[in-house]
């Protein structure tokens, strides 16, 4: 019995540690922890953890102790054949590799601005995947990471991008569009980054300013067609403030301009405990409180765009605290959560009262001391 016992703990103890590697599970999304940040992780390697639409947190609460979401980890979501849609917040900075392995049906992808490095085989044959969004914080597009996308037709390249590994693109049949935010032409390994055949069948949209830098270099200048590309001169959101209670969701939808510019916007909520967004806009009331939903241009514009969203206020003592007062630039921004009225006094002692509408309200501003009073509260602003 002795000797028995002796080969089960050897056994046991040569077992790989990844079969249970996680250090807690909270919703449906398991975690490993590394001092006040998390990781996400599987339940057990290789066989498949997550299904349908997962929404990665930006912060997680564990036995009280709140957990900053930073990573995906190694091969998070490998051989997860039923997910459908992933949202990646923008505390990430690092996806890890085979972190998203054969997800054959994953169509669409948005890495955001909080994104620094992509390991390798990230998304390594995701067969099903259509559309990439690269952030504007990624350096370095790895090896083979998103070789055997087959069905992959758009992918954006962020600004920051200076190297594409060997096969980064490579056996992506059906990619046709290709647009590339950076003013200086990315470095490739060889021509092995994409495929053979996208030489002669993508068109590659690049900043005007850069077009001949792209069309002189040893290897982009093998794409046969060259687009200049529309930045965006305007952004704007359908809605500047709803209230919502908990549970419940609202669309919001940005338009750009001109019509031809990158449609692709960034979504990031100001506070993940009070409203979450995904990155088509749809913004889900969560707790009590006041969160901003801000939209931002990829295409290097800079460019943004504000909702603000409020949870669970139905007192009027409660409207009234969030309003908000404030100077930017040389305008006075009012944002209220109800149609009120709003009063004006410059230090000569003249004033006036406007009725402003629910949401951010603009109104430009001579220098000067400026008293503003809305709803019980008194802002003194210098412009």
């Amino acid at each position: 019995m002795k000797k028995f016992l002796m080969l089960f703990v050897s056994i046991a103890a040569m077992l790989p540690a990844s079969m249970s590697a996680y250090d807690f599970k909270e919703g449906d999304i398991y975690y490993n922890v590394d001092g006040n940040e998390a990781a996400v992780t599987f339940e057990i390697e290789g066989v498949g953890s997550y299904s349908g639409d997962v929404v990665i947190p930006e912060t997680v609460v564990h036995n009280g102790v709140e957990y900053a979401v930073t990573a995906i980890g190694y091969k998070a979501f490998l051989n997860c054949y039923n997910l459908t849609s992933i949202e990646i917040p923008n505390s990430i900075d690092s996806i890890s590799s085979h972190a998203f392995r054969s997800c054959e049906k994953l169509q669409s992808v948005v890495i955001p601005n909080s994104v620094v490095t992509l390991y390798p085989c990230a998304f390594h044959s995701c067969t099903g995947l259509k559309s990439v969004v690269i952030g504007n914080s990624v350096r370095v597009i790895d090896e083979y990471c998103f070789q055997y996308c087959y069905q992959l037709t758009d992918v954006v390249i962020g600004s920051s991008v200076e190297y594409l590994e060997i096969k980064a693109f490579y056996d992506c049949y059906s990619l046709r569009d290709v647009t590339c935010l950076a003013m200086t032409p990315p470095a490739m390994y060889e021509w092995y980054s994409f495929y053979d055949y996208n030489y002669e069948n993508v068109t590659v949209h690049v900043p005007a300013s850069a077009m001949d830098a792209y069309k002189a270099d040893q290897y982009w200048g093998m794409f046969n067609q060259y687009v200049s590309l529309t930045m965006a001169t305007g952004l704007t959101l359908d809605k500047s403030l709803v209230s919502l209670n908990g549970g419940e969701q609202v669309q919001l939808t940005a338009t750009i301009e001109p019509a031809d510019a990158i449609s692709a916007v960034e979504w990031t909520t100001s506070n993940s405990n009070v409203a979450i967004v995904n990155s088509n806009g749809m913004v889900t009331a969560v707790g009590a409180g006041e969160a901003v939903i801000t939209a931002a241009t990829l295409d290097g514009s800079g460019l943004t765009a504000q909702c603000v969203v409020l949870v669970g206020l139905t007192s009027i003592k409660e409207m009234n605290a969030a309003v908000r007062i404030y100077a930017q630039g040389e305008d006075i921004v009012v944002v209220t959560p109800v149609e009120m009225p709003v009063e004006f006094i410059m230090t000569n002692g003249m004033s006036r009262t406007v009725t402003a509408k629910a949401g951010v309200n603009v109104y430009p501003a001579g220098h000067g001391i400026h008293i503003v009073r809305a709803a019980g509260q008194v802002a003194k602003l210098k412009i």
